[in-house]
């Protein structure tokens, strides 16, 4: 396991946009590979998992809605702002007034194969 990574997560709904229209699957399918490429690209490698969230808008209507939880990591050097960035571009990416951005914890990479075998 390598050190000195921070295990990253994005929470992401995908029911409704940020202007509280209906996102379609065929849509949320979009948004996802979109999400995901750009995580590849700025981190290298991404988990993603779906979920079902909720939160109450202005209205004070509580929208449920379907999501994905991204996984990520950054090398613990990473400056506060960057991982920010990264979650305000996913979460631009999706449509979405904001996302749930998690990564307090210290987390490595867990080789399973060596590359000699």
């Amino acid at each position: 396991m390598e050190d000195g990574m921070l295990d990253v997560r994005v929470g992401i709904g995908l029911g409704e946009d940020r202007n509280g229209r209906a996102i379609h699957p065929g849509d949320s399918d979009a948004i996802v590979d979109r999400i995901c490429r750009l995580a590849a690209k700025a981190t290298g490698g991404y988990t993603t998992v779906d979920c079902d969230g909720g939160w109450t808008n202005g209205e004070g209507r509580l929208v449920k809605e379907p999501g994905i939880i991204l996984y990520v990591m950054f090398p613990e050097s990473v400056r506060t702002d960057t991982i920010r960035n990264f979650a305000k571009l996913v979460g631009r990416a999706a449509n979405q007034e904001c996302v749930v951005l998690s990564y307090n914890a210290r987390s490595g990479i867990v080789k399973c194969w060596d590359t000699e075998s």
